[in-house]
């Protein structure tokens, strides 16, 4: 199990990462973890972070721990996911952890060999249902500072969006990112699954894609109960005009501009 696959959803929240992770998971090759991998939150976001869970559960722990770099790192998420791998059979990792996606040029370097699909909504839609979301999870309520936090949703958004860009426009990146808009995975999800399996380098078959997608319609394998069938009542366009006040329109509105072109969504 040396040199275990090791790639990465990543985008701003509320683009789709649970739902593509959902559809990935129901793959036979790829191991995608129960939950979104809180170490790899952590080891990105300070020096110190509690391992010993990791440590009782699979007995590893990271190495230097009061001074994690690039190779720590990558080797304590290969470590944990090769045990991971070996209980499930699985082959290839996918890790979705859209709170780490400000970091992505980071992500790139720390793991040279991984192939990000980055996932876009429309900005609009995206931050209305990030407000939606403070107000209801606590981990977004702390990551905002609080619930309904326009500013610092606007803030962490154009960091992500920022950092995402950079990285599209690196021509180091352009074999290594594949650019997803979360409007296309439902309008069109066989031929865009297809095409994030093929992207992933596991069997994109039609047969294999067919069975992937009537699992997650009949809701027999998704994860978290995230689905093809649930997404459909997200109502998008709706959630930007009733869950936000006419000052909280124009800011998403200030805010987005820049990104509605760069992303295609004119």
């Amino acid at each position: 199990m040396n040199n275990l696959p090791i790639h990465f959803i990543l985008g701003f929240i509320r683009s789709g990462s649970t739902l593509l992770m959902s559809l990935c998971r129901t793959h036979p090759e790829i191991e995608t973890d129960v939950q979104e991998p809180n170490h790899i939150y952590k080891l990105f976001h300070q020096v110190f972070f509690d391992w010993q869970a990791y440590k009782k559960i699979l007995g590893i722990s990271p190495s230097e721990v009061q001074n994690m770099h690039a190779e720590a790192v990558m080797n304590f998420t290969q470590t944990y996911y090769q045990r991971l791998c070996s209980r499930t059979k699985r082959t290839t990792v996918v890790i979705k952890q859209p709170w780490i996606t400000f970091r992505i040029n980071e992500i790139m370097a720390t793991f040279p060999e991984a192939k990000v699909v980055l996932l876009s909504r429309h900005p609009y839609q995206a931050l209305a249902s990030t407000v939606d979301f403070t107000m209801n999870n606590w981990a977004a309520e702390n990551m905002f500072e609080g619930k309904r936090k326009m500013w610092k949703i606007l803030e962490v958004y154009g960091e992500a969006m920022s950092a995402i860009i950079r990285c599209k426009h690196n021509p180091k990146n352009r074999d290594r990112i594949l650019f997803l808009k979360f409007e296309d995975l439902l309008e069109n999800p066989h031929e865009k699954l297809k095409e994030v399996f093929g992207w992933y380098q596991v069997d994109n078959s039609n047969k294999i894609v067919t069975e992937v997608l009537e699992k997650a319609q009949n809701n027999k394998a998704a994860l978290l109960g995230t689905c093809l069938l649930q997404s459909k009542f997200m109502h998008p366009k709706d959630k930007f005009k009733t869950l936000l006040t006419g000052d909280e329109r124009k800011k998403i509105e200030t805010k987005a501009a820049p990104y509605i072109k760069e992303f295609g969504y004119e």
